[in-house]
């Protein structure tokens, strides 16, 4: 049994089977419609195009139609309500519905409710508005403001993965794209289509949506049922697979989603150029075939504009994968294809059979019979992939085409081809093939498609709903009727041929009953075909006819005549019967003679064109049919003639020619451009303007199609496809505007309208078409256009200059004008600073360069067209592509490079403050108005920077004066802090001496357990206390008494950390974080440790709980500019001290008043607020400077600046004498004080130390006592004493003892002691108060280092 037995088998038992299904669902659905409850259903009002309201508030959109046809096919009905997302979703919660037609799937929703399988799966989009640079992904989105609707799935997904993104939900996605438009937020996600539809119907045109889908954002689209719900779960399930398969749901998909989808452009459908009759590129390269009409079926049908391009069919599968064209019209269906394209519903099944050289073998009929053959297929085509499967490639031959493989087996190179059926006897017919044997059973019968690529599902849906209305409409027939019909003849009759055989024992009862009366109507035939060769019949028939019919025998006399013969002759029958045939001129009997002796030969001639004669001597046109009479033995016995008079259409043709000659001649002498066409690519006439406009020489221009290779060059296929619907057209149209080519390689605009003329006698249709050369007056109008966008860039860069105090702003916001207002294609602004190099730059519009042209920039270079700019005192024009532009670092692909180029210096009172470029497209013309404009633009430009700087000058300085000044109040006042301190330091260290020092000596006389003790230990640590008050003081005002030396920052910290990591506690973690320098200065060590530990412990005080605080240092290089806004900077290299925390930090005020003394922040009791004072002084002390900075709640940063010392400095490696070598051994020491309290003090001290004290309470008393001592080891002496300082008193000693050691004390401040000359590198120092463990030690070292 073969395959159309089969296909006919199938066909008939799925007709019973349909019809009985049909009355078992009618008989059903009379049941469902009796008391089975409707579904209840609720949609979102705001989720367009899937679920919306329309204009009378009913539930619309696809996803609800898809939920409504669904249930028709389960013969159920559904009610809906409608309402906003949390709305909707709580009524299924609750159970107020049972179904919902549109939820995303996602793992939060799962314990909720229960999903029918996905219907659509989508992705997110991010929409942003059109002026935001820089998104382009999630990534980009980090720490910006993302709105979604509330409860919606993208609020979900967000949630779940991104967690650094501030997420603003609304009630609805339309509201969250209207507050985005006006700048609310910084991007929206949402389901690219509904954010399509919103945007379109509320004119977002400020929006637009990012092409890049959301990674890892899939929407898959269900119904859903409340969790549990398996009844209506399963109803769903089953409608939507019905509706899926019927065709249901790709129709709907085309209504709701084709016209976000399809691209704003031609849509380009590839196919295989040559496989006939399906699609082929006919004997003028146009195409043509069955594919091809049915895609122009379908645009038309749909409104679609398409571009049909054939190619080798290799290349245009490769085309449609790389995205090059976007569909092909006929691609077989298999699975493995579907992993790489989407197909729509087959609009062919095309039967592959094997073709042999009939004198060779007979086809195969099966597959076993290809084993051992050499078998030829197309490569690429899906028999090859299928006989691959077949194990039959051991002999496989591939061809570029089925053509080829057909000529193989012709030539015998191949065995058998495996080719389509049709396209087969195509080749058999066109070129005589008669020896091919065409298989009739078919080995492989796939489905024929249209194929896109993957997640094209709106072109799918496109053509899939355009198949189905040109099957509606009839297109369809009528396409495959023309292509097919040739070829299905044949199969037609095999087609009844099995269909009687299935029939006929169906048939055989009807065929008994009815013989009787077929019997009856063969006798009838018979009958009537006798009576048509009766003489009766023949003469009753020529009688009748309106046509002049006339009959001679073989001699050439009348044997029959017709009255229409009388009328149009004028001779009765009588008058020619038995007689020549009057009616022949006898100029013309010749040819009459020929003719008739063609007749005798068995020939029928048909629309003779002759002239004849009449009964009163006129000559006629006349258009004559002969036929051969033959008797009843078959040989001719005459000659039948018939005749009809054309004389009037002959004079109307001759007047139509003339006219059409008229026509023609005012069409091609017509000064401007008229074309003449007809279908097919002929043109029938040209104008003499068309071919002067374009300089084309009229051979050149013979079709159609030549002319558009010449005129559109890449184009031209488009063009064609253009021209060839203008033979569609009813009545006159306007094409619009093209450009053409001319043939001096210029490019023109010409305004294109057709009009349709008819048709020409061999039935193609003729149109018209005129154009209009508008090159000139598009220019004018661009022109004109592009002067009031300058005008109006103009108005608003004026608007900017009032407003704008910012340069940057300035001329970044004037850049966007320029291109923005459409003035300008792109716009670059450059400012110099006053040695002319690049200070600020903006551009705008040429954005790919931007990377480029800032490198280049920041380097000091500029674009050659500014190195026009200021060559010229006027603004320069540079052509595109000029030779100046030849050197220019910015790409070649870059767009200013394509244009036209404006080039401006901005300059005002002799001053040059940058340039201005623009660019602007090569057809706007750049003359001398428009020069005047660009310079004015300029000018006001130079202007407002000229002012801004001056603002900018006076606002620098005015800042300078008041900062000058506050430190200069912040000096006076420090200096009159110091004052007081240096007032009180000497009395009040004096008396600290007295208190410490009887204070320690009572101590170490008591035993730790006698009473007072501990008094005296509070005492002393009261007065230790005081004089670190005292020091603090001291410091501040710097007038503390150091001993600085040069030492390595880095080391002193690191010495330090141990003592300040147990100073700050274990809750806190101290950083530390060295210069990779040696990071030498000039300063007292202890200051160092005094710097730290108040600045940690500060630090510490201001972390409420954990926290960290670095230290670190640095290497730092101040230059004139930065040291000319800060007075106590002076440029050179400086070590940096930093210490951060993150505490609480500061508020401005409290900023401004940190190092005023006793200014403090923590509680009562908690400090005196002279810690950060002491690091103030400190810092001024020693020649540096500080820096503070400070948020509230972000923590505080301390920058200390020391000058840097060279490294090759020796630094002082002293060391201190061990605790052990402290006591004396019986020194003789000369003790010199003018305050008996302190006198006596050091002398009990001296004492108790080993030492022999001489006390001296004034300066003559000690001279007398060196004088009188024979050896003094030591002199301890006040420095400010009454008659005599302490420096003074010395030089006198050593006079008298020269390996005397000096040792001073003071109490006085440091600014005080050094106007005695005291502090010296060389001198040996104690300041009061001091302890005697202190004063042993001072004294130990001097003898030490003696």
């Amino acid at each position: 049994m073969n395959i159309v037995t089969r296909q006919l088998i199938s066909l008939l038992t799925a007709c019973c089977c349909l019809f009985l299904f049909l009355a078992a669902m009618a008989h059903g659905n009379e049941q469902a419609g009796d008391g089975r409850p409707v579904i209840t259903s609720a949609a979102e009002s705001d989720y367009p195009p899937f679920s919306l309201q329309d204009s009378a508030g009913r539930a619309d959109g696809f996803a609800v139609e898809l939920l409504r046809s669904s249930l028709a096919a389960m013969g159920r009905e559904v009610s809906f309500r409608t309402g906003r997302w949390q709305e909707v979703r709580g009524w299924l919660e609750q159970g107020e519905v049972m179904a919902l037609p549109l939820v995303g799937r996602t793992p939060e929703r799962e314990a909720l409710f229960d999903f029918t399988f996905p219907y659509m799966s989508l992705h997110g989009a991010i929409v942003v508005r059109q002026d935001t640079t820089g998104i382009g992904t999630l990534d980009d989105l980090q720490g910006k403001e993302v709105a979604v609707m509330r409860g919606d799935n993208a609020e979900e997904f967000l949630r779940r993965e991104h967690h650094n993104l501030h997420i603003v939900t609304t009630s609805s996605f339309d509201q969250a794209l209207q507050q985005l438009s006006v700048g609310m937020h910084d991007a929206v996600v949402v389901q690219r289509l509904v954010g399509l539809r919103l945007i379109q119907e509320h004119g977002l045109t400020n929006l637009k949506i990012i092409n890049t889908p959301i990674e890892g954002f899939r929407q898959d689209f269900s119904f859903a049922v409340h969790e549990g719900d398996r009844n209506t779960l399963a109803l769903l399930n089953e409608g939507l697979a019905l509706v899926m398969a019927d065709g249901t749901y790709q129709h709907l998909h085309a209504k709701w989603f084709a016209r976000y989808e399809l691209p704003k452009r031609a849509l380009i459908i590839g196919g295989d150029q040559n496989y006939p009759p399906y699609e082929y590129l006919d004997d003028k390269g146009e195409p043509a075939g069955h594919n091809v009409d049915l895609t122009r079926a379908i645009a038309k049908a749909l409104g679609l504009d398409i571009v049909i391009r054939l190619g080798p069919w290799t290349e245009v599968r490769a085309a449609l994968e790389r995205g090059e064209i976007d569909a092909l019209q006929g691609m077989f269906y298999s699975p493995e294809r579907a992993l790489k394209f989407d197909f729509t519903p087959a609009h062919s099944v095309n039967h592959y059979v094997a073709v042999s050289r009939s004198d060779k073998r007979p086809p195969p009929k099966t597959w076993d019979e290809l084993h051992s053959l050499k078998v030829a297929v197309q490569n690429g085509d899906l028999i090859h992939e299928h006989i691959k499967e077949k194990g039959l490639a051991e002999h496989l031959v591939t061809t570029v085409n089925m053509e080829e493989a057909l000529r193989l087996v012709m030539e015998g190179q191949a065995d058998v081809a495996l080719v389509s059926r049709l396209t087969a006897l195509h080749f058999r017919e066109r070129y005589g093939w008669r020896e091919l044997d065409i298989g009739r059973e078919a080995l492989f019968s796939p489905d024929y498609c249209y194929a896109v690529r993957p997640h094209n599902a709106a072109l799918l849906a496109h053509l899939g709903e355009g198949l189905r209305l040109v099957k509606e409409n009839g297109d369809y027939q009528r396409i495959k009727e023309r292509w097919m019909g040739v070829y299905d003849r044949s199969t037609a009759l095999l087609i009844l041929k099995y269909v009687a055989m299935v029939a006929v024992p169906l048939l055989v009862v009807l065929a008994l009953a009815s013989l009787w009366s077929w019997s009856l109507r063969r006798q009838v035939t018979q009958r009537t075909r006798e009576l048509l060769q009766s003489t009766e019949y023949q003469r009753a028939l020529v009688a009748c006819s309106p046509v002049a019919l006339f009959s001679i025998d073989m001699d050439g006399k009348v044997l029959t005549w017709n009255s229409s013969a009388e009328r149009l002759f004028g001779w009765r029958e009588e008058e020619v019967l038995g007689t020549p045939l009057p009616i022949v001129p006898d100029r013309l009997r010749g040819e009459s003679a020929h003719m008739r002796h063609s007749v005798h030969d068995g020939q029928i001639l048909s629309g003779v064109e002759v002239v004849r004669r009449k009964k009163d001597g006129t000559l006629f046109d006349a258009r004559l049919w002969l036929a051969p009479i033959r008797g009843d033995s078959g040989l001719i016995v005459g000659v039948m003639e018939a005749m009809e008079d054309i004389t009037e259409q002959k004079r109307i043709e001759k007047e139509v020619e003339e006219s059409e000659k008229r026509f023609r001649r005012a069409v091609e002498e017509a000064p401007f451009p008229i074309m003449m066409h007809a279908e097919g690519g002929q043109i029938i006439a040209i104008s003499r303007g068309w071919l002067e406009l374009s300089g084309y020489e009229r051979a050149a221009v013979g079709t159609i199609a030549a002319w558009c290779e010449l005129a559109y060059g890449e184009h031209a296929a488009q063009m064609r496809d253009i021209i060839e619907r203008t033979y569609e057209l009813s009545e006159a149209e306007a094409e619009g505007h093209f450009t053409i080519t001319c043939h001096d390689g210029r490019e023109r605009i010409w305004d294109f309208s057709s009009t349709p003329l008819g048709t020409l006698p061999d039935g193609r249709r003729l149109v018209i078409s005129m154009a209009a050369d508008i090159t000139e007056l598009l220019l004018a109008q661009n022109n004109i256009l592009h002067l009031n966008h300058v005008l109006r860039a103009i108005r608003d860069i004026n608007q900017l200059i009032i407003h704008e105090h910012d340069e940057t702003q300035l001329i970044e916001r004037s850049c966007a004008v320029l291109t923005e207002s459409r003035g300008y294609r792109s716009a670059l602004l450059v400012l110099f600073d006053k040695g002319g190099r690049p200070l600020a730059w903006a551009q705008s519009g040429n954005e790919r360069c931007t990377a480029q042209l800032d490198e280049l920039l920041r380097g000091g270079e500029t674009p050659p067209c500014c190195q026009s700019a200021a060559r010229e005192e006027a603004v320069a024009i540079i052509a595109a592509e000029a030779a100046v532009c030849d050197g220019c670092f910015l790409p070649k692909h870059s767009e200013c490079l394509r244009k036209s180029m404006l080039c401006a210096r901005l300059q005002h009172q002799g001053s040059v403050f940058g340039h201005l470029v623009a660019t602007q497209d090569v057809h706007i013309t750049l003359d001398e108005e428009e020069r005047e404009l660009f310079t004015e633009l300029a000018q006001d430009l130079s202007y407002s920077i000229h002012m801004l700087r001056q603002r900018q000058e006076y606002s620098a300085s005015e800042r300078q004066r008041k900062s000058l000044e506050e430190q200069l109040v912040q000096a006076q006042k420090m200096e009159s802090v110091g004052r007081l301190a240096g007032g009180v330091a000497h009395d009040y260290n004096n008396m600290l001496s007295v208190i410490i020092g009887n204070a320690e000596f009572m101590l170490d006389t008591l035993p730790p357990q006698a009473p007072g003790h501990e008094e005296l230990k509070e005492i002393i640590d009261a007065a230790n206390r005081s004089a670190d008050i005292t020091r603090q003081l001291l410091a501040f005002a710097r007038k503390q008494t150091v001993s600085p030396q040069l030492l390595d920052l880095n080391e002193t910290v690191e010495r330090s950390l141990k003592m300040l990591r147990r100073l700050i506690g274990e809750h806190l973690e101290l950083v530390w974080r060295p210069s990779s320098s040696t990071a030498m200065i000039n300063i007292d060590p202890v200051q160092i440790d005094q710097m730290l530990t108040n600045l940690c412990v500060n630090s510490r005080d201001a972390i409420a709980d954990t926290g960290t605080i670095t230290i670190e240092t640095d290497i730092c290089t101040f230059d004139e500019s930065y040291c000319a806004s800060r007075a106590e900077c002076v440029p050179g290299e400086y070590v940096m001290l930093a210490v951060s925390d993150t505490g609480i930090g500061m508020t401005r005020d409290q900023m401004n008043k940190v190092f005023e003394p006793f200014f403090t922040t923590k509680p009562l009791g908690q400090g005196t607020g002279l810690g950060l004072s002491t690091v103030y002084g400190i810092v001024k002390q020693n020649n540096g400077f500080i820096s503070l900075y400070s948020e509230p709640g972000e923590g505080t940063t301390f920058k200390i600046y020391f000058p840097l010392v060279e490294s090759g400095a020796e630094m002082d490696q002293a060391e201190e004498p061990s605790r052990a070598a402290l006591q004396a051994n019986g020194e003789t020491i000369l003790v010199v004080e003018d305050d008996p309290a302190i006198l006596r003090l050091a002398g009990k001290l001296l004492n108790d130390l080993g030492y022999r004290p001489l006390l001296a309470g004034e300066v003559e008393k000690a001279l007398e006592l060196a004088t009188e001592t024979e050896r003094l080891q030591l002199l301890l002496t006040d420095v400010i004493m009454p008659r005599m300082n302490g420096a003074e008193l010395a030089n006198t000693v050593q006079a008298l003892h020269p390996d005397i050691i000096v040792v001073f004390m003071s109490g006085y401040t440091a600014d005080v002691i050094a106007h005695k000359g005291v502090l010296n590198d060389d001198v040996i120092y104690i300041q009061k108060p001091f302890s005697k463990t202190s004063l042993a030690v001072t004294l130990k070292k001097a003898l030490l280092e003696v």
